[in-house]
């Protein structure tokens, strides 16, 4: 499979697991990792991997965004897999000093709350 295949491949995996009910909060933790080596695997020059998904729920960008915050706040420790998830969407995603959190009405903090609301249930 084609790298940006599989970049939208995780892309519709993990919307489907983060907004359709019954999703599983381990496969969000596991997809991100996923989500992130195959976006570190596309070559340098490709620019539409952001944009996948587009009429979908969350792009990749907005999905790497949105858990990169949720699992700052949502993980067990460095020895979780909540950690090894936000350690992999800290290698491609990197907030400003100023920010805390996603944009306010956006599809990335759409994305977070989803998140949160899942891991909360566990």
């Amino acid at each position: 499979m084609k790298t940006l295949d599989l970049v939208e491949k995780i892309t519709l995996e993990l919307c489907a697991a983060l907004f359709e009910k019954g999703g599983d909060y381990s496969a969000i933790e596991s997809g991100a990792v996923a989500l992130v080596e195959a976006v570190e695997n596309l070559p340098d020059d490709c620019e539409a991997w952001p944009y996948l998904n587009d009429t979908g729920a969350a792009t990749p960008s907005d999905l790497i965004e949105g858990l990169y915050w949720h699992f700052a706040e949502w993980h067990g420790g460095q020895s979780s897999d909540g950690y090894a998830a936000l350690s992999a969407l800290g290698g491609v995603f990197q907030p400003g000093a100023c920010s805390n959190g996603p944009e306010a009405d956006s599809a990335a903090e759409n994305v977070y709350v989803c998140a949160g609301e899942m891991a909360a249930a566990e």
